[in-house]
């Protein structure tokens, strides 16, 4: 016996099955300081890499937007050249 493809009206449809995903801890504590969540990625980002930077951004000296600018976001992806081999790029 040859079995014969569904037709388009026989094949079960699943309309809109969204898959929900666990919240960001940067999304939690977004939402409980009343901030955005780039926010808490950026101020994380900032005490990481320049925490020197941290005490200007507490007190509103500096800008957390221009604290995070200072050091490109790709500097701890990217290896350091050495100094004998940066003026060749």
């Amino acid at each position: 016996m040859s079995q014969t493809s569904p037709q388009v009206s026989e094949v079960p449809v699943t309309v809109s099955q969204t898959v929900e995903r666990a919240p960001r801890a940067r999304d939690l504590a977004a939402k409980k300081t009343g901030i955005s969540g780039r926010t808490v990625a950026e101020y994380k980002r900032v005490t990481e890499q320049a925490p020197d930077l941290i005490p200007a951004v507490d007190s509103g000296e500096m800008k957390l937007r221009r604290a995070g600018g200072i050091f490109p976001k790709w500097a701890d992806v990217v290896p350091s050249l050495p100094n004998d081999q940066t003026s060749k790029c």
